[in-house]
């Protein structure tokens, strides 16, 4: 219970506080509180072991520095605790309780706080992942075609996969604009499986720019599927002086075309 107990040493609060510009008595009386319901939680309970300590503390902690205004400063003194060292992924369950809360906040501060929390080096995959999920319904309040374009490749390929979950058709079609090399892989890949020939123009113009090789294959692949022969001059440009993997993929579209004329 070791690494447990270092997340609530009131010596590592105060001194990340100070080294924050933050006066350790704004939330010196929270941490107290915070402590006092820790004590009468293990007191009454057998349970001792790291993720119980988080997942039962940390909504109550998260509400007692909250009530006491110093949500946001004490989050920022947070995300520099060992609790996010690594080899604590197991606690990845409890963290995502933090961007579940922000969410629900209506301020300012919330999206550059769930931003800095997606991109810290040591939580799991499901914090990581809720912490997207939560940019996405408080910043584009569910606008998943705008979400595909956000700058966090996390967030845009969370949309990008929940496009394709839910077959938004309209915005994957969006999506092979979108910034994010891996957003328009996902959309390039569903547009072959799903057979949306109408879209083959904008694969073939995908193909001439793209500069990612698992994307371009993506366009390659779902070309070949769609068997498009308006799509063969630009495969045979991609069968000499290209990578080996892009090389194979063009042939082998070509080849699908072929067989259908």
């Amino acid at each position: 219970m070791g690494r447990a107990r270092r997340f609530w040493v009131h010596s590592d609060w105060v001194r990340i506080a100070i080294a924050q510009g933050i006066a350790p008595a704004a939330f010196d009386s929270a941490f107290i509180e915070t402590r006092r319901v820790i004590t009468a939680e293990l007191a009454s309970s057998d349970r001792i072991y790291e993720p119980f300590l988080v997942d039962t503390i940390l909504p109550q902690f998260l509400q007692i520095i909250d009530q006491a205004g110093v949500l946001f400063s004490v989050l920022e003194a947070l995300f520099d605790l060992p609790v996010f060292e690594p080899k604590l992924g197991y606690l990845d369950s409890g963290i995502a309780l933090i961007p579940m809360y922000l969410g629900q906040q209506r301020d300012p501060r919330v999206e550059p706080l769930l931003r800095r929390f997606i991109t810290l080096p040591h939580i799991g995959d499901f914090a990581r992942e809720t912490g997207a999920s939560v940019i996405i319904q408080h910043v584009y309040a569910g606008n998943l075609e705008q979400a595909l374009f956000d700058a966090s490749k996390l967030v845009g390929v969370l949309a990008a996969k929940t496009c394709e979950r839910t077959h938004q058709i309209d915005a994957l079609i969006a999506a092979l604009r979108a910034p994010t090399p891996a957003v328009r892989q996902i959309a390039a890949w569903y547009i072959g499986r799903n057979h949306v020939t109408a879209v083959a123009p904008k694969l073939i113009t995908l193909v001439q720019s793209e500069s990612d090789q698992e994307a371009l294959r993506a366009a390659i692949w779902s070309l070949g599927v769609l068997r498009e022969p308006s799509a063969i001059p630009v495969l045979l440009s991609l069968t000499q002086n290209q990578p080996p993997l892009i090389m194979q993929s063009a042939q082998e579209a070509l080849s699908r075309i072929d067989n259908f004329l």
